[in-house]
């Protein structure tokens, strides 16, 4: 049972420290284990921090965080394509997106193949706005706030 299909059968009568237990069992036997990945092209992708990222379909998207180890506040989506590894950064053609920042918020939504993006700070300031990205067309929405 994999570790997301065990928090979600978690019963009244389950304490987490037993579903814990559970969980370094499982991993004593092998059946959880880190494998390293290698990338086919790093596209000259930056080590970060406090980004985040979710998958839709064979792709995982990235985007913002903090470089490492200059610190730098980092703005840009990157994709990782899981059928071939490569990793590009998404540039959208009409170079329309959200501005650079760190500890932000995302979620994708696999159904509607949508991307969302919210929240987050830079140097300058708190973010309080929300961002669409639609893999289908490469383009960014921001949404209206009220």
């Amino acid at each position: 049972m994999s570790i997301l299909a065990m928090l979600l059968v978690v019963s009244s009568q389950s304490s987490a420290l037993n579903l814990f237990e559970e969980m370094v069992a499982e991993s004593a036997a092998g059946y959880h284990q880190w494998t390293e990945i290698q990338f086919t092209s790093n596209a000259n992708a930056t080590m970060r921090i406090k980004s985040w990222a979710c998958t839709l379909g064979d792709s995982a998207y990235f985007f913002g965080g903090q470089e490492l180890p200059s610190e730098d506040i980092a703005g840009g989506l990157w994709r990782i394509d899981f059928t071939t590894m490569d990793i590009t950064e998404v540039v959208p053609a009409d170079g329309v997106v959200p501005g650079d920042r760190r500890n932000l918020r995302a979620a994708c939504d696999e159904a509607r193949g949508i991307f969302y993006l919210l929240l987050g700070k830079n140097t300058q300031q708190d973010f309080n706005d929300m961002w669409l990205y639609y893999p289908s067309n490469n383009t960014w929405r921001e949404m209206p706030q009220d």
